[in-house]
């Protein structure tokens, strides 16, 4: 048996021989315990011989003499404990205090009594040689983005390995996709979560349009006010944004056409039935309608409901819509019977429901919520009468009014009728006689000639309201006849005073008398001008008016008919005939004039000048007659009104398809101008 003993600081080792080889032992401590260690090994062997018992006896009776080991000698030197703690002057434990060792992973320190204590494991390190290194545990695994990192046998990463179409998870690739990738489960859009599994993500894309797409409801139509639409299909946006379908209406391949299989219904609009309905019973249900339309529009406004369903008949009246929040869409076209309602989607539907109107068959004020009228012909009625002096009347079809209204027209028939005539223009009044003028006077002078008022420009054209022709001037007054000139010399006589019987002989001169100039006539006063001809009407299919006010026209026909003709300006008045001029008077150069009568004897030719019973005047000279008044001018002749198929007025705008026709027949003829009318002057007296 081998035993190390500690002598005066020398390591010794005692061979105890025994069966002839040597027998392993434990490093053993010198201190008390040191015989009882001898006596084990002693009765571990049985075999052992009175010499070893000896050697044993002698080799603890050594150990009374060691030295004690201090705890600051130098390793290698006498006192040093080798591998354990010098505790209390004796080597003691199983280690030195602070040496470190690797164990499990970890790093276990030595403590100072010599035993090791707790082990520290090395983190996502390596223990070598009693301390943690490197930055993983050699075979360990981790993720590194979407790939595995391995750690090497030098305690360091490696590169990772990407895991292809899978989740990188606790340092292994697992699932069945990559995290965050995007798939299509048919209308479905998908993503990857982190563990590698497809989840649904939001709701089913609508087919056809939007579609998925790589994981993504994608719009393979239109984007309309940030919806996805197929302009194809959809009746709120058939063909382009915003156009929509009307009741009973579907879009295909862009364009909405009728829908035989709609049936209409009373929580969206009033019914209209002309046989079966009653405005005074009906409540305006498929099974009890009214009568008449304009009943019907009264209940929807009132009700907020948007539609109006018309059966077919002859409505004989005019309508009126106003603004109403929901709109109003007035529909024709429809199939009824009994109770059961279906759209007409025959050709001739809208010819099947017709509205005759006055000289404006519909009215639209003000509409800024969309409204309209669907399926239906549109007529207006005669034009009424003309009163003298008055315009035609116009008749429109649709008149459409108001800044921003908009009003559409579908599968319309719209007809207006021809418009009415101007009316008959009065004649100038004749002109009176005047009362006498002066001494001078001239010749009365003619009015002027009448001019006609322009007519209407070509058919189909829309102007502002024309003039009415001025009435013709009034004649100016004939002035008055020239003065007459003094008499010869032969009508100046001697006046002698006469007595009964005497001769010429005896005859005393009393005075000289000589005949006057004559007192002209004065002139007629002018005759009236004749009033001016009356424009004829305007026929409209449409008219819209107002700023912003725009009107749509879809597969519909606009008809006008004729313009009304303008009527002739009034003949202008009689002009009055001219006075005639008076003779001159009597003049005596000296003495006094004489009225005397009595009896003279014969005086030749004027016996009877001064003594007869009158005062002759025959040696004066007549005035001159005075000149007739001048003819009134003729009325002005009366435009034409025009014929027009769709007009806009003040900003409006209206707009047609390809399928809608525009129809206007000739305006109205132009009036003619009156005729000149006049007087002659009194003849001249001789």
């Amino acid at each position: 048996m081998k035993s190390l003993r500690l002598v005066r600081g020398l390591c010794v080792l005692v061979v105890v021989a025994g069966c002839g080889a040597e027998t392993s032992g434990s490093i053993e401590e010198s201190g008390p315990d040191a015989g009882t260690a001898s006596e084990a090994d002693a009765s571990s062997d049985a075999a052992s011989s009175d010499a070893a018992s000896s050697a044993a006896d002698a080799s603890s009776d050594a150990d009374a003499s060691f030295e004690t080991c201090s705890p600051d000698a130098a390793a290698g030197t006498a006192g040093a404990c080798v591998d354990q703690a010098c505790v209390n002057g004796v080597c003691t434990g199983v280690c030195t205090p602070g040496a470190t060792q690797c164990k499990d992973d970890g790093v276990q320190t030595c403590n100072a009594s010599g035993q090791w204590g707790p082990t520290a494991p090395c983190t996502n390190k390596q223990c070598t040689n009693g301390a943690c290194s490197g930055s993983c545990m050699p075979g360990s695994t981790q993720c590194s983005g979407n790939g595995v990192q391995l750690c090497g046998a030098n305690s360091e990463w490696s590169e990772p390995i990407a895991c292809n179409g899978q989740a990188c998870m606790n340092g292994a690739c697992v699932g069945v996709c990559a995290p965050h990738s995007l798939r299509c489960a048919g209308a479905q859009p998908q993503g990857c979560d982190g563990a590698g599994t497809w989840q649904d993500v939001g709701t089913p894309c609508s087919q056809p349009t939007p579609n998925c797409q790589q994981g993504t409801c994608t719009c393979l139509g239109q984007t309309c006010n940030g919806a996805c639409v197929d302009l194809d299909t959809d009746r709120l946006n058939c063909g382009s944004c915003g156009q929509t379908c009307q009741v009973g209406e579907r879009c295909s391949a862009g364009s909405c056409g009728c829908d035989s299989n709609f049936a209409p219904t009373a929580s969206l609009g009033v019914f209209v039935s002309l046989a079966t309905g009653n405005d005074a019973t009906g409540n305006g249900s498929a099974a009890k309608p009214y009568a008449t339309i304009g009943k019907a529009i009264a209940a929807a406004s009132a009700s907020a409901l948007p539609n109006v369903y018309v059966a077919p008949g002859t409505y004989p009246e005019s309508l009126t819509l106003w603004d109403a929040p929901q709109g109003i869409s007035v529909q024709g076209g429809w199939t009824v019977t009994g109770a059961a309602w279906s759209r007409d989607c025959t050709a001739n539907a809208r010819a099947s429901t017709i509205l005759v109107g006055g000289t404006i068959a519909v009215r639209a004020n003000d509409v800024v919520h969309p409204s309209g009228i669907t399926s239906m012909t549109i007529r207006t009625g005669p034009a009424p009468a003309t009163s003298p002096d008055a315009d035609g009347a116009s008749v429109i079809g649709v008149l459409v009014s108001g800044a921003g209204s908009r009003f559409s027209l579908v599968d319309v028939d719209v007809v207006a009728g021809d418009a009415g005539a101007g009316g008959t223009a009065s004649a100038g009044a004749a002109g009176v006689s005047c009362m006498r003028g002066g001494s001078d006077c001239g010749l009365g002078v003619d009015g002027a000639e009448p001019a006609s008022a322009s007519p209407a420009l070509q058919p189909g054209t829309f102007n502002e309201t024309g003039f009415n022709p001025a009435p013709g001037d009034r004649g100016r007054t004939g002035g008055s006849g020239s003065p007459g000139a003094p008499g010869p010399s032969p009508r100046c006589f001697t006046v002698y005073d006469c007595s009964a019987g005497c001769g010429f002989s005896n005859l005393t001169p009393r005075s000289t008398v000589c005949g006057g100039a004559g007192v002209c006539g004065c002139g007629g006063v002018g005759g009236e001008g004749g009033s001016p001809g009356r424009g004829g009407g305007a026929s409209a299919a449409v008219v819209v008016v107002g700023a912003g006010a725009t009107v749509i026209v879809t597969n519909s026909a606009l008809q006008a008919g004729k313009g009304g003709d303008g009527s002739a300006g009034a003949s202008g008045g009689q002009g009055a005939l001219g006075q005639a001029g008076a003779p001159g008077a009597n003049r005596c150069e000296t003495g006094q004039d004489v009225f005397s009568g009595g009896s003279c004897g014969p005086l030749g030719k004027y016996t009877n000048w001064v003594c007869g019973a009158r005062n002759d005047c025959s040696g004066s000279v007549w005035g001159g007659n005075g000149g007739a008044g001048s003819k009134g001018s003729a009325g002005g002749a009366g435009a034409g009104g025009p014929s027009y198929s769709l007009v806009t007025v003040s900003g409006a705008t209206a707009t047609t398809d390809v399928a809608t026709t525009l129809t206007f027949d000739v305006g109205g003829r132009p009036g003619t101008g009156g005729a000149l009318s006049g007087g002659a002057a009194a003849k001249q007296n001789q």
